[in-house]
């Protein structure tokens, strides 16, 4: 059973990655 700290931890991780992405892409940035 995953625990919710390691559901929450892995949403945010994901959700940085996508921050950082938009960030680096700034021409994508009104896709995000």
């Amino acid at each position: 059973m995953i625990s919710w700290r390691t559901l929450l931890a892995s949403s945010v991780t994901s959700l940085r990655a996508d921050f950082i992405y938009c960030m680096m892409h700034e021409e994508l940035t009104l896709a995000c």
